[in-house]
């Protein structure tokens, strides 16, 4: 799953599968950040521990402690056995700094 903002606040909750390779846009929306001011982020991935392709997920996106999108999917893009990754990107070297990143089961 991917969660996006970009320096307009515009978000969106996606999801990356393959094989083939296919992104599709769950959600989007407008927040309001301001450039060069802290932004925080919460993202939210819920579901069976082991859905498989037929399991629900549940993706909540959260900006400066406001939820901003909410969507299920019902058709699980979790893997059922690792590896899992996670993933930041900055589109410009210096465009942005992370800090205090916790990764945690809910």
């Amino acid at each position: 799953y991917v969660f996006l903002i970009e320096s307009n606040g515009s978000w969106l909750i996606g999801k990356s599968t393959s094989p083939p390779a296919t992104n599709t846009v769950l959600k989007k929306g407008t927040g309001k950040i301001r450039p060069n001011e802290t932004a925080h982020l919460r993202a939210e991935c819920s579901g069976p521990e082991q859905p498989g392709p037929t399991g629900k997920v549940t993706l909540k996106f959260f900006i400066n402690g406001k939820n901003v999108g909410t969507v299920t999917d019902a058709k699980s893009a979790l893997p059922v056995s690792p590896p899992v990754s996670i993933g930041m990107e900055v589109d410009a070297p210096g465009a942005a700094a992370f800090s205090n990143i916790t990764v945690a089961q809910l």
